[in-house]
């Protein structure tokens, strides 16, 4: 098992990243841009911000990692009901809202699942379901009579292409 497959087994179940962590780690960036400035001057100011940019970094990482999805949902949705408020005198008056895009998304999404899982048709072949695991078979057309085996479970069953 790779690298790539351990994370994503460890991942699964947790809340992962959203546009509030991304707000929080360049908020976090920008603080770590100005403590190099500010501590060669003021090594109490940059004490502190030092203390607040690991604060922040670990809030980050713990959101990222909760297994308590409803509510970094319920957060993330707050952040950007402000933030859409804040930024919505510079939006034009044609542009759609994050909610907009995220629902256009979706739709898209449950459409491209939706044929996916339709069976394709077309006019060479026929598909035929094994009667014993129901795994769905592809084979081609007008070869009169012919003896299909399951790829999957192995039975061989007749049918007419």
């Amino acid at each position: 098992m790779g690298l790539m497959e351990r994370f994503r087994r460890f991942m699964s179940g947790r809340y992962g990243n959203d546009n509030l962590n991304n707000f929080l780690m360049i908020v976090a960036f920008v603080l770590i841009l100005v403590n190099m400035f500010v501590r060669q001057k003021h090594p109490t100011a940059g004490l502190i911000l030092s203390g607040l940019i690991v604060l922040l970094l670990v809030l980050t990482y713990l959101r990222m990692f909760s297994r308590k999805i409803d509510r970094r949902t319920r957060e993330n949705q707050k952040y950007l009901e402000i933030r859409n408020k804040v930024f919505s005198p510079w939006n034009s008056k044609g542009s759609r809202t994050q909610a907009q895009k995220a629902a256009d998304r979706a739709a898209a999404k449950a459409e491209r699942a939706q044929r996916a899982a339709r069976p394709r048709s077309d006019a060479e072949h026929r598909i035929f379901r094994c009667p014993a695991c129901d795994q769905r078979v592809r084979v081609p057309r007008g070869r009169g009579k012919i003896l299909i085996t399951c790829p999957r479970c192995g039975k061989e069953f007749e049918k007419r292409s």
